[in-house]
């Protein structure tokens, strides 16, 4: 059993590898009948539609005919299409363009994960990426957005260069990356090149606003400081530790957003909330802090202290139209003959704890979680019940 419930969607990048490999190239022949027969028996298992991570090779590769062509099958099955979008900063309004145009052609509902606007050149588009998705609702579009309450993203810290050195494979990249003369072309890339998501140039090229955790020897000890908090502490130049870690299976917290904008996003109706992030053991010092803290913080910061929303209106978010866009219908709501999914918290003491040096700090202020109807947190602590189960999309056959 699980202490959770669960919903899947089918990743279009898994779909690629197990097609067509971890290189960059299109599906031929038959290839593509191949990946929607893998995307059909993932929905009839019970996934709830197709996702994508379009910033990370090798979903970076599939063009938007191939997104749609997989976003159909799932459609067939009444699945919906979830999206890490091409782009979220310096052409954040041609990727939401792009993820509309695959869910109007798929027929599916469009889900926007982690909607920002990275790099401080970018900020002013938020009032246009929400009076796009706006556009599309009035439309007649299904269209829903997540965000998550930091200003700090995070991914593989690999994902810091440019993407045509993953073209070939892994562990091909990982050969480069052993190349002095391929490192320095890719530190010219961050500094200078743009046409391609750069977090580095996101994060207004300064290593004190790149955040790394998830790290090893010799820098174990430094998880949750900025490469260059690390630099300093070891004598080194930013670059030089940035390039030992790259290898590593670190990650990276670029600061590139900014809170005005989370603001401006989290008002909306078809906005949820999400962490982002895996589970991760109590003990772990990898990982961001919204993996523990993003629920307890909306609740604290944005509600109690800053009044951003009635403490209504962002259970609201945070519950029914969140369980609405997994198509989790019977659930998000307290009333009779739906599921006994419920949260009971202080609201005058809830906060988060986490940071970047320890993420798994538990919050404040949570006394009770029951999961279809057993009671899974009691006074704060684990009772080992697990009552929690695979929520099924639409296409699931037994």
């Amino acid at each position: 059993g699980l202490p959770v419930n669960v919903a899947q969607t089918v990743g279009h990048t898994q779909v690629r590898l197990v097609v067509l490999g971890d290189v960059d190239r299109r599906p031929v022949g038959d290839e593509i009948q191949r990946m929607q027969a893998l995307v059909r028996e993932a929905m009839e298992a019970g996934a709830i539609g197709l996702s994508t991570s379009l910033i990370y090779p090798p979903a970076i590769y599939g063009s938007e005919s191939e997104i749609a062509e997989l976003t159909k099958v799932a459609g067939a099955s009444g699945g919906s299409y979830f999206t890490h979008m091409r782009n979220e900063g310096d052409r954040l309004l041609e990727a939401i363009d792009e993820a509309l145009r695959i869910g109007a052609a798929a027929g599916t509902p469009v889900h926007i994960f982690h909607l920002k606007t990275a790099g401080q050149g970018n900020w002013g588009k938020m009032d246009l990426a929400l009076a796009r998705v706006k556009a599309a609702r009035a439309g007649g579009q299904q269209v829903g957005v997540d965000i998550y309450p930091y200003i700090n993203n995070g991914l593989g810290i690999r994902a810091l260069l440019h993407p045509r050195h993953a073209v070939d494979g892994e562990a091909e990249l990982l050969r480069k990356l052993g190349d002095p003369a391929v490192r320095r072309e890719m530190r010219q890339e961050m500094e200078s090149l743009g046409g391609w998501e750069n977090w580095y140039a996101h994060a207004g090229r300064d290593w004190n606003r790149i955040i790394v955790t998830g790290l090893s020897a010799p820098y174990a000890s430094s998880s949750g400081m900025s490469v260059g908090e690390i630099a300093r502490a070891a004598g080194k130049d930013a670059w030089d530790v940035f390039f030992e870690l790259a290898p590593t299976g670190a990650s990276a917290m670029p600061q590139t957003m900014s809170e005005a904008n989370k603001i401006k996003a989290m008002r909306e109706e078809f906005t949820s909330f999400d962490t982002d992030a895996g589970p991760m053991m109590p003990d772990e010092r990898r990982g961001h802090p919204r993996g523990y803290g993003s629920f307890p913080r909306l609740l604290s910061r944005y509600v109690r202290e800053l009044g951003v929303l009635s403490l209504e209106g962002m259970i609201h978010r945070m519950t029914a139209v969140a369980a609405n866009e997994i198509l989790a219908f019977d659930r998000g709501r307290l009333s009779p003959g739906l599921a006994a999914d419920v949260v009971v918290f202080d609201p005058a003491t809830v906060r988060d704890r986490s940071t970047f040096a320890e993420p798994t700090l538990v919050s404040d202020g949570i006394r009770y979680v029951i999961v279809n109807g057993g009671v899974v947190l009691n006074e704060g602590r684990y009772t080992g019940v697990r009552s929690g189960r695979v929520i099924r999309g639409p296409g699931y056959r037994p």
